[in-house]
């Protein structure tokens, strides 16, 4: 019944494909990057959205029209110890699944971002890399 209902109380947080039993990261992971207004972010795509790794860095500050949303998950991460003050920045402290790429991307840059155009694999955008799986018939996609 869980399952029917999307949950998943039995798999680790990042999806099956995320990271191995050792707790390190898939080979087969695509690794993404976000480097926006001098932070640098790194996540792994899963079968659940994008996992954003401890050590990733956010802003600090956030334009007032950042969505409400995002504002909340912020404050949420914040408040459960995930993200932390680092210097002018904040630092994850711990993974965080994230789920579409856009929520991801807004809530570390505290702006609203096309999290398939700021996040980018080894050069190229999300969006090209997508494109790229769906023109090889490769199976994935961002959940944006």
């Amino acid at each position: 019944l869980l399952g029917a209902l999307g949950l998943r109380p039995f798999e680790p947080v990042g999806g099956k494909k995320a990271r191995n039993v050792d707790g390190e990261i898939s080979p087969i992971a695509k690794k993404l990057l976000l480097d926006t207004k001098g932070i640098l972010a790194r996540a792994i795509q899963t079968d659940d959205g994008l996992l954003v790794l401890k050590g990733s860095f956010a802003v600090k500050n956030v334009v007032p029209s950042l969505s409400q949303h995002y504002t909340k998950a912020r404050k949420s991460l914040i408040e459960e110890g995930v993200l932390k003050e680092s210097g002018d920045n904040l630092i994850f402290f711990d993974d965080w699944l994230a789920g579409p790429p856009s929520h991801a991307a807004s809530v570390i840059a505290g702006v609203n971002v096309n999290g398939r155009v700021a996040w980018k694999i080894n050069g190229k955008t999300l969006a090209e890399v997508e494109a790229e799986d769906i023109e090889f018939g490769i199976e994935g996609g961002s959940n944006c």
